[in-house]
């Protein structure tokens, strides 16, 4: 399963006319294991592009895997 990191600030701030949670993000990353095509692909079209890779850092079907690192900017967000 992915990770993703949402700054507290950004969700905070819901108040009407603000332009919304995400008015003031400046990025989003998530971690996806390699084998995991479904995902990637999810995140692919979502907007998401492939930053980094960490070999062998997770455990898939009883294997190592390589970790998929990705990011989107809020220009990138589909």
């Amino acid at each position: 399963m992915g990770t993703a990191i949402w700054p507290t600030s950004a969700c905070r701030d819901r108040r009407p006319g603000t332009g919304g949670p995400l008015r003031r993000l400046r990025g989003i990353w998530l971690s996806v294991l390699a084998p995991n095509t479904a995902a990637l692909r999810a995140y692919e079209k979502a907007g998401f592009q492939h930053v980094g890779r960490r070999r062998a850092a997770g455990y898939w079907d009883g294997r190592h895997c390589d970790e998929v690192l990705m990011d989107a900017l809020p220009t990138d967000i589909q």
